[in-house]
């Protein structure tokens, strides 16, 4: 009925425009869209699935999860395996396939077995580490504060930024480096801490290393907020890890000892995503089943861009689980439409406002061109403006104008026939393209 009242809208207001033509004076005309889905292959949000895995998931996705340990990169000091890493993580399929990259580098993943994640050869360098056997698992815990390890580290950091740095495949690095899987924390019984003068130093590196990449950190750092770093979470649909993550954004965290290291960053989503992915240590079918709602609106209220790779993707889920699913990947990240379209015809032809919005919870932060199209789908140009300043429930007024005879206009979000932007309108579609009219 949708499709139908629509169809018929179109058809008046094309007889409209037409008989504007003849009118000595301006004829406006709008027309209104609804909104429809979001598209679950939009680029740079979503959930992210594991890269190591190239089996089907239960629902399509745009981002995979690159997970590193410093052993497999550099397992002979200044010699790098590359070409193993990305082997392990089907990178050829991915890239091939249009999907994008979250990034973290892990030193220190606790397990069953006693075992290292650094190189032996970086172990005898330094050796002045701690291995452990606590809740979290077994493993090796390195001295972080070490002159040694971080002059090492800097080494692999800038492998790592000649390789992948100029490589659209990176979308979003995760500041592991320090502390357990990579999240900036050590447990008590292992008899670490790590200290500002610490994080800084690793903090530093990675900011003059990738300075065109958008990068995460576990807890809001003063560096991290004053050079516009996103935040992730490990821990969401964890109620209380949940909780614990909103007073850190909202009031700064929880380090006492180190005053003014961790300061309020409410604004942090403006300038670089929040990501993170749902608690590996919660029933995650039940939470799926029984706090779906909530969780969705936890994650809207967060700004939250992309989930994984612990997510319900990889999941055996019925037909209503799988809708559940798709309304928590929905709260993810930005949503564009089309709202409407204002049409002012004379005998110069016809001048167009078109209002673009999101209605998702997030910006997009990468620059995508807005292209129109008139008559024959051969005919394209680029308006000029700024996706990325589009955030939750604002809109882009995109002013340009069109000849008399155009019969059908059309709008993509795209850099390239392969790189794009789907609207969530109900209108006709060709590929990334979307009739208005």
């Amino acid at each position: 009925m949708r499709r139908r009242a629509f169809a018929a809208l179109l058809a008046a207001v094309c007889l409209l425009l037409c008989s504007c033509e003849s009118e000595p004076d301006a004829q406006v005309t709008t027309i209104n869209y609804d909104k429809g889905e979001a598209h679950e292959w939009n680029p740079y949000k979503g959930f992210a699935a594991w890269a190591k895995d190239d089996e089907k998931r239960n629902m399509n996705f745009s981002l995979v999860y690159v997970d590193m340990t410093w052993d497999e990169l550099e397992p002979t000091k200044g010699s790098y395996d590359f070409q193993a890493l990305e082997e392990k993580n089907h990178f050829e399929l991915w890239k091939s396939s249009g999907k994008k990259a979250v990034f973290r580098v892990v030193l220190d993943r606790p397990g069953d077995e006693q075992h290292m994640n650094i190189p032996q050869w970086l172990y005898d360098l330094t050796g002045d580490g701690s291995f452990y056997d606590i809740s979290y698992g077994k493993g090796y815990c390195p001295d972080y504060g070490s002159e040694i390890l971080i002059k090492e580290h800097r080494r692999l950091l800038e492998a790592l930024a000649e390789r992948y740095g100029s490589d659209g495949f990176l979308a979003y690095l995760e500041l592991g480096s320090l502390g357990h899987w990579g999240e900036w924390h050590i447990h008590e019984d292992v008899g670490q801490k790590l200290s500002p003068e610490i994080y800084e130093k690793y903090l530093s590196q990675y900011i003059e290393l990738f300075p065109g990449k958008k990068l995460l950190t576990r807890r809001p750092f003063k560096m991290a907020a004053e050079n516009g770093m996103g935040l992730y979470n490990d821990s969401f649909a964890l109620e209380g890890e949940t909780r614990r993550f909103i007073t850190w954004i909202n009031e700064g965290g929880d380090y006492r000892e180190f005053d003014g290291a961790l300061v309020p960053a409410p604004d942090a989503w403006t300038k670089a995503p929040i990501g993170g992915e749902i608690s590996s240590s919660i029933d995650r079918i039940a939470a799926l089943d029984e706090e779906a709602d909530n969780i969705a609106d936890v994650l809207r209220q967060l700004h939250v861009t992309f989930i994984g790779p612990t997510n319900w993707l990889s999941k055996e889920l019925d037909e209503e689980q799988l809708k559940r699913e798709r309304q928590i990947s929905d709260a993810l990240g930005y949503d564009f439409y089309v709202r409407s379209l204002t049409i002012r015809s004379g005998e110069e032809g016809r001048e167009c406002s078109l209002q673009l919005c999101n209605d998702g919870c997030a910006p997009l932060y990468f620059p995508y061109d807005i292209a129109i199209k008139t008559g024959s789908l051969d005919k394209e140009r680029t308006l000029d403006a700024d996706i990325t300043g589009l955030l939750p429930g604002g809109s882009l007024e995109l002013d340009f104008t069109i000849p008399t005879d155009a019969d059908s206009l059309w709008i993509a979000l795209k850099n390239s026939d392969t790189d794009g932007i789907f609207l969530s309108n109900d209108t006709e579609r060709a590929g990334f393209w979307q009739k208005l009219f």
